[in-house]
């Protein structure tokens, strides 16, 4: 036997209450359940999408996907809509994992560049091909290390000031915004 886990997804109108949610759990005790609900506006009006994630044993993963349906729609009485299965450890390992790439500020922007913190700022500005922030926060700008390590390999550093042409054309444009 493999253990499995699976995440199977049912559409419930509005949001379940707590006592719902126990109910449910407690039908699937010993399975190591977690329920989740959002909004899905692709299911109809006052609809929700709800997901219950359980750890159970089974000799194939097609076992583990029927097992997963027939114990989640008799617990919470609901057509299953989706079933997602992984084996446990793929499961845990996939958590594990970071959920965003690894971002960078100005500091770090400086300490890649060699420059200062202000000359950082200036270059993420206003150098051509300098990737646009991917959040922006109250302190500053995030952007996606992998993206400002790729601009910093091509970047021509030229020593000295620029000259006033190039600085008018550098006041005109704006930075982008990540959304």
């Amino acid at each position: 036997m493999t253990e499995w886990t699976a995440v199977v997804d049912w559409a419930y109108p509005l949001s379940p209450n707590t006592a719902t949610v126990a109910e449910w759990l407690e039908k699937l005790s010993g399975l190591s359940a977690a329920i989740h609900d959002e909004p899905a506006d692709d299911l109809g009006p006052e609809r929700v999408r709800c997901s219950a994630t359980i750890s159970l044993e089974a000799t194939s993963l097609r076992r583990a996907a029927a097992d997963a349906v027939r114990l989640v729609e008799t617990a919470t009485g609901q057509k299953a809509t989706g079933v997602a299965v992984l084996g446990s450890r793929e499961f845990d390992r996939r958590l594990a994992e970071p959920q965003f790439p690894p971002m960078v500020g100005y500091p770090e922007i400086a300490a890649k560049l060699d420059v200062s913190r202000q000359r950082a700022r200036e270059v993420a500005l206003t150098a051509h091909g300098f990737p646009a922030p991917a959040v922006q926060t109250k302190n500053g700008p995030l952007f996606i290390e992998s993206g400002v390590d790729s601009f910093v390999a091509g970047w021509d550093r030229k020593v000295g000031r620029p000259s006033v042409d190039a600085m008018k054309s550098q006041a005109n444009r704006t930075p982008a915004v990540g959304s």
